[in-house]
């Protein structure tokens, strides 16, 4: 045969379809089915497979295994649509389960993995980051009743920094940890109150500073949620204090010539530098342990 003969042989074998690929039903020993395009002896190509339990499959196959774009459903509800690679959820998809949730986004090895979005049945809501099967990294969750985080997750849970906002749109800005405040925080009311301090369990623990909204300054003591004590700092500037440069407002025993002496406490004008058991000789610390009040995120929330 010459080589134009073996030219229009091998074109009429391709359009018949005759080369190596056919298309055909199949019934296994163990009960499951396959009805599609098989490929040198593969299921390869368009086809569907249902076991014999009752989960079905219909899509694109490569040598015996979902590969390509494809639906899974599962015989309890549960359907996946989206990307497969080698058998397995891999790439883009969505899956729903049996009581409706929904999940659409990344998927790595069967697992939730990259950037995706989750919605409860309930109505609850999150998008930002997974990680083998878990939300971890930045995201946003949102209640179902309006209540909304935005910040670093860890294993599921709220762990790392960020922003909390309540119904009545108080707001927290600060450290989790297991989804509970613990750590540094700023509580804002709609009142324009202010607390900055510190957090134990979801509950003020340890020191704080309260700016009320006649810019009235108060550090506060708190142990387990419970006000143990509150002073009120002075910033008139009649009895001062001397330390690393900046303005402090003061609460003192004792002011000699001006200057604050003794034991006192005291806060820096921006309110981020916080000494509450301050020693101090003619307004010079002495000695006093140091609590810097900042939330530093890292990142802008709204």
């Amino acid at each position: 045969m010459n080589k134009s003969g073996l030219r229009l042989l091998i074109l009429f074998l391709l359009l018949t379809g005759s080369l190596a690929s056919w298309s055909e039903v199949v019934v296994y020993a163990n009960g499951d089915r396959y009805e599609g395009s098989f490929l040198d002896g593969f299921r390869d190509g368009e086809g569907t497979y249902r076991w014999a339990g009752g989960d079905v499959y219909t899509g694109r196959f490569v040598q015996d295994q979902p590969h390509g774009r494809g639906t899974f459903k599962w015989r309890d509800g549960r359907i996946y649509q989206g990307d497969f690679v080698r058998g397995n959820r891999h790439g883009k998809g969505t899956y729903t389960n049996a009581q409706g949730e929904i999940y659409e986004g990344d998927f790595k090895e069967n697992r939730m993995h990259g950037e995706g979005s989750y919605q409860w049945s309930n109505g609850d809501t999150f998008s930002g980051a997974y990680l083998n099967g878990k939300r971890q990294g930045f995201g946003e969750f949102v209640w179902s009743n309006g209540e909304r985080y935005e910040g670093d997750f860890l294993e599921d849970s709220m762990t790392g920094k960020g922003a909390m906002t309540y119904l009545d749109d108080s707001r927290y800005v600060g450290d989790f940890k297991n989804n509970l405040r613990n750590g540094y925080g700023e509580m804002s009311s709609r009142l324009g109150v202010t607390y900055k301090g510190f957090y134990r369990n979801d509950q003020r623990h340890g020191y704080g500073i309260r700016l009320t909204a006649q810019d009235e300054v108060i550090m506060e003591h708190w142990l387990n949620g419970v006000l143990d004590d509150s002073r009120f700092l002075d910033g008139r500037g009649e009895c001062e204090a001397l330390h690393e440069g900046r303005k402090w407002l003061v609460a003192a025993k004792n002011c000699v010539n001006g200057f604050a002496h003794g034991q006192s406490s005291m806060v820096d004008s921006e309110l981020l530098v916080l000494v509450p058991d301050a020693f101090l000789v003619l307004g010079r610390l002495v000695e006093g342990e140091v609590l810097y009040l900042r939330s530093s995120l890292g990142y802008e929330v709204e």
